[in-house]
């Protein structure tokens, strides 16, 4: 199992990057992928489920 992270300093470019990064995994990846917001509002519920998968 792969984990890529990516610090950035503002919600917007975190959205950006997130959006932007599924549209060329769609495109170029060869397997699902998940991704997981850990920033601003969102909830870490997925937290939960990430750890699980470890």
């Amino acid at each position: 199992m792969n984990f890529e992270f990516l610090l950035v300093y503002s919600e917007e470019l975190c959205e950006q990057v997130v959006t932007e990064f599924q549209k060329a995994w769609d495109s170029l990846g060869d397997r699902t992928l998940s991704t997981y917001r850990f920033w601003g509002s969102h909830e870490l519920d997925n937290a939960n489920k990430l750890s699980k998968k470890l």
